[in-house]
């Protein structure tokens, strides 16, 4: 696997000398300075949802590009990252160009310029609406994005000058995103130093209990078997989780990483151009810190969700940096003490039924099947 160079970046957007054209060969990273912008083909990436539906969705729109020779444009701010890309990664390891849109504003006046795909906006790309991620009502006559389309779809329209990708969706990618990246100082430096108060040993445990529902006390029944001794770090959504959890195992024997909860009945994976922006670096920073906490743990417990019968996005990325301590090291730049876990006897443990286990299994299996390169990624094999 190749580290991403913090000198050679794969990213443009707010620095105007951050990115440019002298391709290392070796590595696939662009570095040098700022390019022009005009004469090329587009392909315009707006993720939606959570996190892992985000990673999963810029993974496929970077793979796209690759391979149909376009320069990205993302808009990231309206999703579960809730910041422009290049406020959160320092670099991303892509063998295309790779922008923050909101920091590059002359790129949606050319892409409004462009034949488009789908037709229906074309010329209105800065200024069309969407009908599947914003469902108040389209005031004023701009042109109206109704339906998804799939990537053969997209393929087939590959005369178009600018593809436009709005979509959440989530699945294994997001694991081969995390691969590519690097975090900003921003939020390296603070995480890091939270991981290393973290105790040596501790079981981690993720639980999503709010907009989907899980069955949590099932879980925590669970964890009171297996932690014997250790203390736990809890990553959930839920503030309910949160209190029957410091019940059950006493407060001192329960650390918990978010700042913020859903006491307040709040959503916490949705409205999320509504945040403010200290909500947003608070949020993105607590997700994040939750997601690299629970990878570094002596062992990981995780349950299913009832709707679905599936694993949660965030449960699964867990779980991968989980038995890749080194991609999660090349995220974060913090390297733990790998003495302190067990004598390196660390496991993850899906609790379910186990028909549902064996549905998640499944999913694997044919996931790095489709993918080859993907294997030992998604099921967390090293």
């Amino acid at each position: 696997m190749i580290v991403p160079n913090r000198n050679v970046l794969g990213l443009a957007g707010g620095n105007p000398v951050s990115l440019g054209f002298t391709q290392n060969l070796q590595s696939g990273v662009y570095a040098g300075n700022a390019p022009e912008l005009a004469g090329h083909k587009w392909f315009l990436a707006k993720p939606r949802s959570g996190l892992n539906d985000v990673f999963c969705q810029l993974e496929k729109s970077i793979v796209f590009a690759e391979k149909h020779g376009r320069w990205v444009a993302v808009e990231a701010t309206n999703s579960g990252l809730l910041l422009p890309i290049s406020d959160v990664f320092e670099g991303i390891l892509s063998r295309v160009p790779i922008f923050a849109l909101e920091k590059e504003p002359r790129i949606l006046k050319i892409l409004d310029s462009l034949s488009c795909f789908p037709p229906e906006i074309e010329g209105a790309v800065s200024s069309y609406h969407s009908a599947l991620y914003n469902p108040r009502i389209n005031t004023g006559e701009r042109p109206v994005l109704a339906r998804k389309f799939s990537w053969r779809e997209k393929s087939r329209h590959s005369r178009a000058q600018v593809i436009v990708h709005e979509s959440g969706g989530g699945g294994f990618a997001s694991a081969r995103f995390l691969t590519r990246v690097t975090l900003k100082d921003a939020f390296r430096q603070p995480i890091s130093r939270r991981l290393s108060d973290l105790p040596s040993n501790y079981l981690g445990v993720h639980i999503r209990h709010t907009d989907v529902t899980s069955d949590w006390r099932r879980v925590l029944e669970e964890v009171g078997r297996r932690r014997g001794n250790l203390p736990v770090f809890l990553a959930t959504d839920s503030a309910k989780v949160q209190e029957a959890a410091l019940t059950h195992f006493g407060p001192g024997n329960v650390l918990i990483g978010s700042r913020r909860s859903n006491r307040d009945g709040e959503q916490l994976h949705e409205n999320y151009s509504e945040k403010s922006l200290s909500q947003r670096m608070v949020t993105l920073e607590d997700a994040l810190f939750d997601l690299m906490a629970l990878a570094y743990s002596s062992e990981l417990v995780f349950g299913g969700l009832r709707q679905s019968q599936a694993v949660s996005g965030f449960s699964r990325l867990a779980r991968f940096l989980f038995h890749h301590p080194e991609v999660t090291s090349q995220i974060v730049g913090f390297t733990p003490d790998k003495s302190r876990w067990n004598n390196g006897e660390r496991k993850s443990v899906q609790i379910g039924a186990p028909l549902d286990i064996w549905r998640e299994n499944i999913k694997v299996f044919f996931a790095e099947r489709i993918s080859p390169s993907s294997r030992g990624l998604v099921s967390g094999k090293p």
